[in-house]
């Protein structure tokens, strides 16, 4: 697993830890890394809306 691969899962865990722990947690936490960083990252230079797009290449990623 790479750095940026090993920073993503422990972002997920920080999140996952902050709504209450639990495997549906951890799937709440991804889904709220997917929004922000959608909303507040990628929207703002593409200017359209691109969370679907990001889901699927965070779950392609996974699969990996």
């Amino acid at each position: 697993m790479s750095a940026r691969e090993r920073r993503v899962e422990a972002l997920v865990d920080f999140l996952g830890e902050l709504l209450g722990g639990g495997a549906t947690t951890r799937r709440g936490a991804l889904k709220l890394l997917v929004e922000v960083y959608a909303r507040h990252c990628l929207e703002p230079l593409v200017g359209v809306s691109t969370r679907g797009a990001f889901e699927r290449e965070l779950a392609l990623a996974h699969a990996l």
